[in-house]
């Protein structure tokens, strides 16, 4: 019998290894992208604070503003929107673990008022794996569990079903009603996906994407697969503080046929979307324009429609996690109030106070109160405010001043002018006559 020689041995050994190494390829686990990633980000991005304005005959209308904190792995730990803070909490390993969503929405009482209203999904992992297998949504506390996801993937960790159940109860009859959505996921074998199909009743949806090479979405074509008409019932609340609700019905028709296309620029940020609705017939098309600061992310947007008129504009100040003398990065910022937020803070402190205190109501209201210390003075007619500058307020106005008291001292016309100033910072003001005397 031959022996096998020392060459093939290391031919043998040598295979088996690449074999082995190939095979470790295929079914290591995905990289999980970051919150950063997803929204183009680059650098220890700490805070963002993004402002957005519409703008409407060259002036800025309808602002809001976006506030973004990122950890050190850089995904989000909380976004404020407006009255809605979405917090996010991870475990050891950096999985995501709980997402909590909380606004405050207005009563439909007679006074203005707000209620909050919370809500939060647990997401739960098998061993090590950096993907959920099943996630649950709460309203309010652990006993209102009102959904629950179930994920599957196949051998090489790639998420190919969801199945969603949305725990619900007829208002009126109390009998249980319960949603399912399925939603399937074809992939371009990095993680990203290329095609999804959703189910929920008779309706199908169906999502495909085309990607670039740096994994950036070009296009993005929603199209239903069933068209239908249907009636479904809605339920509409009545009474915001009872929560009593009745049943309606509607038609819905779905019809929806709509292909969006991107263009980026360099750094990766969208500089032209067509949105094309061929169900009716329409086309949306915008421009933007940006300024990038010096870590390469952008610090101020301007979109443009088709006729390049400016209809919007959005800001952002980046805050980043500081280098130490050494060189390394600094994270102690993470779980603590960073100067941004504490300077972004003091200012919306004294934009309510501007709000609230510069405007004409406000001041002539302080006019009838200080005018009070002054009962020889009687205002004749409506004050007009002459001259209205920052905190400076001029206000004219004729009186009859009774020279020796009121009532009985000599009745005289005068013609007075005083000016306000307003101190937003002590919240007081000066009163002071400029025209005229007040005794």
């Amino acid at each position: 019998m031959k022996l096998i020689n020392r060459e093939t041995i290391f031919l043998c050994s040598f295979f088996i290894v690449l074999y082995l190494i190939s095979s470790c390829e295929q079914v290591k686990p995905l990289k999980n992208t970051t919150d950063c990633d997803n929204m183009n980000l680059k650098s220890n991005v700490c805070l963002v604070i993004q402002e957005n304005f519409d703008v409407q005959d060259g002036k800025e209308t309808n602002s809001n503003t976006i506030i973004l904190k990122f950890n050190h792995l850089k995904n989000l730990l909380k976004k404020i929107k407006w009255k809605e803070i979405t917090s996010y909490s991870y475990d050891d390993s950096g999985r995501l673990i709980v997402e909590k969503h909380s606004k405050d929405i207005i009563t439909l009482s007679g006074e203005t008022d707000f209620i909050n209203l919370s809500d939060y999904k647990k997401y739960y992992y098998k061993g090590d794996n950096v993907f959920p297998f099943k996630i649950e949504e709460y309203y309010g506390n652990e006993n209102n569990l009102n959904a629950t996801t179930f994920i599957e993937r196949d051998k090489y960790n790639y998420k190919t079903k969801t199945i969603k159940v949305e725990y619900k109860r007829e208002p009126i009859s109390n009998e249980a009603i319960n949603d399912t959505t399925i939603i399937s996921f074809k992939n371009n074998g990095n993680n990203i996906y290329t095609e999804i199909e959703i189910k929920q009743g008779k309706r199908i949806l169906l999502e495909k994407y085309q990607i670039n090479k740096h994994g950036q979405i070009t296009s993005k074509h929603i199209k239903d697969l069933n068209v239908i008409v249907d009636t479904i019932p809605t339920y509409i609340l009545e009474d915001i503080k009872t929560w009593q609700q009745k049943k309606s019905y509607n038609y819905v028709k779905y019809d929806d046929n709509l292909l969006t296309t991107y263009e980026r620029n360099e750094s990766g940020d969208i500089v032209h979307t067509l949105e094309t609705d061929s169900t009716e017939n329409k086309q949306h098309e915008t421009y933007a324009q940006y300024i990038y600061d010096e870590r390469g992310n952008w610090i101020k947007r301007k979109i443009f429609n088709s006729l390049h008129e400016l209809i919007a504009i959005a800001t952002r100040r980046i805050e980043y996690y500081p280098q130490n003398e050494n060189g390394e990065i600094d994270f102690s910022f993470e779980y603590e109030t960073t100067p941004l937020e504490k300077a972004f803070e003091r200012e919306q402190k004294f934009k309510q106070k501007k709000e609230l205190y510069l405007n004409d109501n406000f001041v002539l209201q302080q006019f009838y109160e200080k005018m009070k210390e002054y009962p020889d003075y009687k205002v004749i007619g409506n004050p007009k405010i002459t001259y209205n500058e920052g905190c400076t307020y001029n206000i004219n106005f004729n009186a009859t001043h009774y020279l020796g008291g009121y009532p009985n001292g000599y009745p005289s016309k005068e013609n007075i002018t005083v000016q306000i100033v307003l101190d937003l910072e002590t919240e007081t003001y000066t009163f002071t006559a400029i025209k005229g005397q007040l005794y």
